[in-house]
């Protein structure tokens, strides 16, 4: 049932003072914000990519050529691990992706989310790290292996240049050989350059400002007590003091526009992902004439694993849309009732679309707002008057 927007008319029915509710819709938003940490990864290995010369190319660049084109880039080490590489490094930020809501100030993976995010996370590291221990172990082999590659890129480029060097190209393969070599790294600086870091922080809260406040008002009581100092650095330090509470005030404000953007981004970002999940499968459907094919079962298994995880505030229309979603998805694919799903994805279609919908007005975002979360926040008001 939706609960109505106008704070004044729910107070009196609910037999508490409308003030209350703002202030506990800025508590509940407070209590969300530390149900959750802002996540980033920070990944490094080596690329194993070198830039292509003309040399190598069997080119010859002018001036202005020089200005305006690249030259692309080689691999120097194994097509396969380049690719186990890149695709370890690829999956880890996908599943950052999927397990966070992006916020202006980071990801912010909540706390429903933190299991099957850190098992995937190990996963991909894990992956990647393996390729570190192959190159490590195999580096002479691999060596090697890449003197051919390299040799046979050579006798393709000799056959390009018009040119030809005045040396015989033995000479000159085995130069353009060594070249590349050369830009592979030591196996101990392979191995030292990979790395991935997992970087977790608390989303700075307004009331991290009070804090601090008291604790400025703690120290300057105890320079009180300190006799040698005089009445004017006294001063001095006050007018400190108080230049670093102002500033921290005008944080404060800032914290709190975050807090409000916060709310906003967690509830309206999972409601998109629903909608575009569904828009989607629905769209595979109609062009595969009606039927419920297995990519479009997958697409929206990910959509339910990814609601749930994401679905930290409790937002109980999308958890009784997910479970109604679920109990068909997971049924024997004979039993399944595809007019049932249908229903059940338009439904989902209408509920999400019209909160994305809301977000183009500030007022109209704040009415879904309210009709999402206002029972939770004035069941809270009310329990604590």
């Amino acid at each position: 049932m939706p609960v109505s927007t106008d704070k004044e008319q729910v107070a009196k029915e609910m037999g508490i003072s409308a003030e209350s509710i703002n202030d506990y819709r800025h508590n509940y938003v407070l209590n969300l914000m530390q149900r959750g940490v802002l996540t980033d990864l920070d990944i490094g290995y080596f690329r194993a990519y070198g830039k292509l010369t003309e040399e190598e190319l069997g080119v010859t660049l002018s001036a202005g050529e020089k200005r305006s084109i690249s030259l692309g880039h080689q691999k120097l080490l194994p097509t396969e691990l380049v690719r186990k590489a890149e695709n370890a490094e690829s999956r880890g930020r996908a599943n950052l992706e999927k397990c966070t809501i992006q916020l202006v100030i980071g990801r912010f993976l909540p706390v429903t989310a933190s299991d099957v995010f850190q098992a995937k996370n190990d996963d991909f590291q894990g992956e990647l790290f393996a390729v570190r221990d192959e190159i490590v172990k195999n580096y002479d082999r691999i060596i090697q292996q890449m003197k051919g590659e390299f040799a046979d890129r050579a006798e393709a480029t000799w056959g390009r240049i018009e040119h030809k060097p005045a040396e015989a190209f033995a000479s000159w393969q085995a130069r353009y050989v060594r070249s590349l070599v050369e830009r592979i790294p030591t196996k101990e600086a392979i191995r030292d350059s990979y790395y991935w870091t997992t970087r977790y922080n608390f989303v700075p809260l307004p009331s991290s400002i009070q804090e601090e406040k008291l604790r400025q008002e703690e120290i300057r009581k105890k320079q009180e007590l300190l006799t040698f100092e005089t009445d004017d650095r006294k001063q001095k330090i006050e007018q400190m003091n108080e230049l670093v509470l102002g500033q921290m005030r005008a944080q404060k404000d800032e914290a709190l526009k975050q807090a409000g953007s916060f709310l906003d981004d967690t509830i309206f970002k999972l409601r998109k992902v629903i909608l575009d999940t569904v828009q989607k499968a629905t769209s595979t459907m109609s062009r595969n004439d009606g039927k419920l094919l297995g990519s479009s079962v997958k697409s929206l298994e990910n959509l339910i694993e990814q609601a749930r995880s994401l679905n930290f505030y409790n937002d109980q229309e999308v958890t009784q849309l997910v479970d109604k979603l679920d109990a068909q998805i997971t049924k024997d694919p004979k039993k399944r009732s595809v007019p049932d799903i249908k229903k059940i994805m338009r439904e989902m279609e209408t509920v999400m679309g019209r909160s994305v919908r809301a977000v183009e007005r500030e007022q109209t975002k704040n009415e879904e707002i309210a009709r999402i979360i206002g029972i939770d926040v004035i069941k809270t008001a009310r329990r604590v008057e």
